[in-house]
């Protein structure tokens, strides 16, 4: 004898067959984050295609702290398939006057919506965030090399970094210290290293992190902040500086391109072969006399150290001298 059960089908008690309510929330209601990450790089020369050192600046997390205003209870589902907030101290989330921190949806200088609710404004982000670290960085790097530092900053064309009041604030902070700060073309991911390269390198380090951890469980957003900080920490440099140069390599192809995407038909022709010619840079060498290592040597642990990269040699095929 075999029952096949079903949501509005006949039930048999008798033999304990019984409906199963199976829920679980849509996907929708995953817990997300969403990051606001900027990186550079000093090359070599100033000149992208031979590599450089790079560095992490900031991850910020894209919220504030709120006040819970009222007592907030778990969601119990019962046998029915219906489902309750059952008021007891082991069931309740958070308690009137609680703060937390909340996810906010990026805007270009609006801190709040009309109706009240928190936004985070990228001008507060590129005053206190940004514009610090960069000039941290650049007392660091003229300190080190004697060098005045001039930084060039980009970003996608997506609706608020184009906010009108941002791209002011940032023209006048960039203007200020005789920097230069510019959009990348319009849809061109392949022309911003995050789009092209870090991002989806990150989300597949986070996965594995995740995986190792907690077993591929989906998790809140605390504790998703705490992976991506473990990701961001220990992120290669190395594939960052690739990315740089892979994306000198880039706009050389559109520029031979007179604009077009044409090479992206090519075969290999979004890899450019930057790998290859790429080694580790320890960044404890004098500039422009790059130390020479045998590779075959070096534990992972060891290359793991490395600062950047070093474009050593042009193979067949790699067009590093490609004029921009």
């Amino acid at each position: 004898m075999a029952l096949v059960l079903r949501m509005y089908g006949k039930i048999c008690p008798s033999l304990c067959a019984m409906p199963v309510f199976n829920r679980i929330h849509h996907k929708n209601n995953i817990d997300k984050l969403l990051l606001i990450c900027a990186m550079a790089i000093v090359p070599h020369g100033n000149n992208l295609r031979k590599g450089g050192k790079t560095y992490k600046l900031s991850m910020a997390r894209c919220g504030g702290m709120v006040k819970t205003t009222k007592d907030t209870y778990k969601r119990v589902y019962r046998d029915d398939g219906t489902y309750h907030y059952p008021k007891i101290p082991e069931n309740q989330l958070r308690h009137a006057g609680q703060m937390y921190f909340e996810n906010w949806e990026i805007r270009g200088s609006d801190s709040s919506s009309a109706e009240g609710k928190g936004k985070y404004a990228l001008t507060t982000w590129a005053e206190e965030e940004i514009m610090p670290a960069l000039e941290d960085l650049s007392r660091k790097v003229e300190t080190e090399s004697g060098c005045r530092v001039h930084v060039r900053g980009q970003w996608d064309n997506a609706s608020p970094h184009k906010e009108k009041k941002l791209m002011r604030l940032l023209d006048a902070l960039f203007g200020e210290r005789g920097w230069v700060f510019t959009t990348q073309p319009p849809n061109t991911p392949l022309s911003n290293i995050k789009d092209a390269a870090i991002f989806p390198s990150m989300a597949k380090e986070a996965s594995a992190t995740q995986g190792w951890l907690y077993g591929g469980q989906y998790l809140h957003t605390d504790k998703l902040w705490e992976v991506m900080q473990q990701v961001w920490e220990n992120y290669d440099y190395q594939k960052i500086a690739r990315a740089y140069v892979h994306h000198a390599q880039v706009a050389a192809a559109i520029y031979d391109c007179k604009g077009g995407d044409e090479f992206v038909q090519e075969h290999k022709g979004l890899s450019f072969g930057v790998r290859k010619v790429c080694r580790p840079d320890f960044g404890d060498a004098e500039e422009g006399n790059e130390r020479v290592m045998d590779l075959s040597s070096l534990e992972p642990r060891e290359l793991l150290q490395a600062k950047g990269v070093v474009v050593e040699e042009v193979i067949d095929g790699v067009d590093i001298d490609l004029a921009m």
